[in-house]
């Protein structure tokens, strides 16, 4: 969809798509190929609801209707999500920026952590070996 920005249209004036609804153990590549296809009649997108009762979700979503509570959605997935998952990577893209720092951040601080404790396992190896030695000493006296 084209919006202009001139046109100052609001929210209410767009047309409205429905997401599909898939179940929790439906298979990876079968929700990729559904989030492809694109919008058909409204429905459809890049996203999906994750509901334990998919069915009755769909069914309520095509009479205009809310997803009942006794559907039990659990979370949304996006197909970049499912293409992160399948080639074991994180996308990032233009809103990603901070998201990315902060990965890189984390990464940092994990290395820093796993120094410190090795060091912190050497030098308690160390003592170790010094403690066995000075028990040694002390059997002599």
């Amino acid at each position: 969809m084209v919006v202009d920005c001139k046109d100052e249209r609001s929210l209410s004036t767009m047309p409205l798509t429905m997401p599909h609804c898939v179940a929790p153990d439906m298979n990876m590549l079968s929700i990729v190929n559904l989030l492809q296809d694109g919008v058909t009649a409204n429905k459809g997108g890049h996203i999906a609801i994750v509901c334990i009762d998919s069915i009755a979700a769909n069914a309520a979503l095509e009479k205009n209707e809310p997803i009942p509570h006794s559907c039990d959605v659990i979370g949304i997935v996006t197909l970049e999500n499912c293409i992160e998952v399948l080639i074991q990577e994180e996308i990032y893209d233009e809103t990603d920026h901070q998201e990315k720092k902060d990965d890189e951040r984390a990464r940092w601080a994990l290395a820093k952590w796993r120094t410190f404790v090795e060091k912190r396992r050497d030098a308690k190896a160390t003592m170790v070996e010094f403690d066995d030695v000075v028990d040694e000493a002390t059997r002599l006296v």
